[in-house]
């Protein structure tokens, strides 16, 4: 009598355990009103009799696989190679079976050889890097968490593999008409638009008739696209950062704008072999709309790298993380940032203390694009918030000789956008924060003057290839983004 009751209660307590999992499997509370049942033996007897009547169908219906299959590529229509069919109705070529490894066909499976495919491991899969947002409950330090502070906005720029297929642009850095642009679709038009044939554009060129802008235009809006890439400066290029919405609007981007934890950086290359370049003189014009908060919940605060995400180096003359904490007095905010330093180019010390080879020469980290994790950079202007100017700013020779020696005779100008988490139009309806469709900056007539000598026009900005990254395209002759 006890072993029975015994017994009892261990199946009731199974019972109640599994109906428990599948619950949480569901993603149901266990307090929604649903009511498990028992399994009896005459159930369990009738599931066994349903599967053994399982059986391929007589008719002309049948399982049908789809996926990649070899034998199939076309380059005009079915680059992937994807062709669909069924062992009973379509029988598979010597060597392949529908959905039966190790044979291939109707399947992806990632093995090689990959002649049908391009050369690509992936057969035709984007592989795409997504925020790692949990906190585990831990309050702890930002440089303890540096996973938060990569910059993940940057999958604007995305590229994957030999041949370099990408959904992005390479670089957000473009030649620009503002609100002076008349192809934009009207299917883009908001009604809180202040001239619906803008898309939202909210900026008109500081000289001439474009500018040099790092922003997004909206979605639909294809009017100015990326020579390289052929896609759309719009905000695509970022559609696969941060998937998940924070305001109950059903999306938190409002374009055009700016992304989060972005890092864009617009060079051009000076020559100063002259006798009389003993010193450099930069004049620009520049307009920002950026914001100037930071995230203050301990949790979740993040500051961010400043040459590349190799290491953690908070202190010193030249650190590489600048963090987010109640101890900092200016926490990284949304910036634009410029440069004078020696050039980078095929090798360059990283922050790890080794010697790398840039991996990529169209998409750099601070770090690749001057070398600055030798200390051979000087910042001539750091600006933040919304406003405008036209400074000029002069380096002189004392802090200029080093930098000409390091980078044989040349230096490098560098603009560069960098923007922190959490305030900015990707996140607009969580935030609150929005640039009002002027995006992060614009830039325009920049100058120099080498030493004494004549001012010469290096950024006016007028023609779309002014900003040229293809890798023939020297720095001497054209900006870079």
């Amino acid at each position: 009598m006890r072993k029975s009751l015994v017994a009892l209660l261990l199946a009731v307590g199974a019972t109640a355990f599994v109906a428990n999992l599948a619950l949480a499997a569901a993603g149901i509370d266990e307090g929604d009103n649903l009511s498990p049942k028992l399994m009896n033996g005459a159930m369990a007897k009738e599931m066994q009799s349903r599967a053994g009547r399982l059986g391929s169908s007589a008719s002309t219906v049948d399982t049908i696989y789809i996926g990649f299959t070899p034998g199939h590529h076309n380059a005009s229509n079915n680059w992937w190679s994807i062709y669909a069919g069924s062992d009973k109705f379509t029988p598979p070529a010597a060597g392949q079976g529908w959905h039966a490894p190790p044979l291939k066909g109707g399947m992806w499976d990632f093995e090689p050889p990959y002649t049908d495919v391009g050369g690509d491991s992936l057969q035709g899969w984007w592989s795409v890097r997504n925020q790692m947002s949990g906190t585990g409950g831990l309050t702890i330090p930002d440089h303890l968490r540096p996973w938060r502070a990569l910059d993940f906005g940057n999958v604007a720029n995305y590229s994957y593999g030999r041949n370099k297929r990408t959904f992005g642009v390479v670089g957000v850095w473009h030649v620009d008409g503002g609100n002076t642009v008349t192809t934009v679709p009207t299917s883009v038009a908001w009604t809180t638009d202040l001239a619906n044939n803008t898309g939202g554009v909210g900026w008109a060129p500081l000289g001439g008739t474009k500018s040099a802008w790092m922003g997004l235009r909206r979605h639909g809006d294809t009017s100015v696209s990326d020579p390289v890439t052929g896609n759309p400066f719009n905000e695509d290029a970022s559609q696969f950062d941060w998937f998940t919405s924070l305001s109950t609007g059903g999306t938190d981007k409002k374009f055009p704008g700016y992304g989060t934890q972005m890092d864009q950086m617009l060079y051009r290359d000076v020559d100063l072999s002259g006798a009389g370049d003993t010193s450099l003189t930069v004049s620009f014009s520049y307009r920002t709309s950026m914001s100037t908060s930071f995230g203050t919940n301990n949790l979740t605060r993040t500051g961010w790298f400043v040459h590349d995400p190799l290491t953690v180096i908070t202190g010193g003359a030249n650190p590489n993380f600048i963090q987010n904490n109640s101890t900092v007095a200016n926490p990284p905010a949304d910036s634009l940032m410029v440069y004078v330093g020696a050039p980078a180019e095929g090798s360059v010390l990283l922050s790890d203390g080794n010697s790398h080879t840039i991996y990529d020469p169209l998409r750099r980290w601070f770090g690749e694009v001057i070398r600055s994790n030798e200390g051979l950079y000087t910042e001539i202007a750091s600006i933040g918030g919304t406003g405008s100017g036209a400074p000029t700013v002069t380096v002189p020779g004392s802090v200029l000789g080093p930098l000409k020696a390091a980078g044989a005779n040349k230096v490098r100008l560098v603009f560069r956008v960098k923007t922190n988490f959490g305030f900015d139009d990707e996140l607009q309806n969580a935030t609150g924060f929005s640039s009002g469709g002027v995006g992060a900056a614009i830039v325009d007539d920049v100058s120099i003057k080498k030493g004494v000598g004549a001012t010469t026009v290096i950024g006016a900005f007028e023609n779309a290839s002014d900003i040229d990254n293809l890798a023939t395209t020297s720095a001497l002759t054209a900006w870079t983004r």
